[in-house]
């Protein structure tokens, strides 16, 4: 367990240094634009924009729907919903009754 939980920290610390180095990275870049917009520079095309490009080169298409959020999944979902609590109601009924109610054979 122990060792798990070590792993686990481990992970953790790696993925903070990454996003660490991220944010430095990204406040670099923000530096160079304002320097270059001091400048009177052009802004420069390869910031953010360029990792929304990169990232849209690898788009892939979504799963398909589950069968379960569908109008007819619904509804098949509510139907045997309904006579599932139908029985459960009918047997809870006759189980009482029967023992309650005289019978009518003697």
């Amino acid at each position: 367990m122990m060792a798990l939980g070590g792993l686990l920290l481990r992970s953790a610390y790696a993925r903070r240094a990454q996003i660490t180095d991220f944010r430095r990275e990204m406040q670099r870049e923000a530096w160079r634009q304002q320097a270059r917009a001091a400048q009177g520079l052009a802004p420069d095309d390869r910031g953010t924009t360029t990792v929304i490009r990169q990232a849209t080169w690898h788009q892939y298409p979504a799963p398909p729907e589950s069968w379960s959020h569908t109008t007819l999944g619904s509804l098949t979902i509510a139907l045997v919903g309904g006579v599932i609590v139908g029985l459960i109601v009918l047997y809870a009924e006759y189980s009482y009754f029967q023992v309650r109610w005289p019978s009518s054979r003697n």
